[in-house]
C-alpha cells in the first residue's frame, strides 16, 4: 500500500507541472537587416498593338508589325530587367544576412 501511495504521488507531482518541453527550449529568432538599395519594379511597358483595331491593321501591314515588334521589344526588355533584379534578390539571400 505504502508503495501505491508513492507511486500516485509520483504520479500526480508530474503531472501538475505547468512546465512543458517547448517552454524549456530556446528557440533562435532569425534577424536579418533587409537591403536599404531595394527597388520597385518600373511599370509595364505600354503596348502599342492593343491600340490598333483590326480593321486598321488589315489597312496598314507595315504600321501593324511594327507596334508588333515594338511590344516585343519592350515585353524583352521588362523581361531582362526582371531577370536582373531576380538574378540580385537571389545572390542577396544565397550570401546570408551582411
Amino acid at each position: 500500500m505504502k508503495r501505491h501511495i508513492i507511486i500516485l504521488l509520483a504520479l500526480v507531482a508530474a503531472c501538475t507541472t505547468t512546465e512543458t518541453v517547448v517552454d524549456r527550449v530556446e528557440v533562435p529568432v532569425p534577424y536579418w537587416n533587409p537591403p536599404e538599395n531595394v527597388q520597385k519594379l518600373p511599370e509595364r511597358a505600354p503596348l502599342e498593338s492593343k491600340r490598333i483595331t483590326p480593321e486598321m491593321a488589315s489597312e496598314d501591314t507595315q504600321a501593324a508589325f511594327r507596334a508588333l515588334a515594338e511590344d516585343i521589344r519592350a515585353l524583352i526588355e521588362e523581361n531582362e530587367l526582371i531577370r536582373f533584379y531576380y538574378q540580385e534578390l537571389v545572390t542577396l539571400i544565397s550570401g546570408g544576412p551582411p
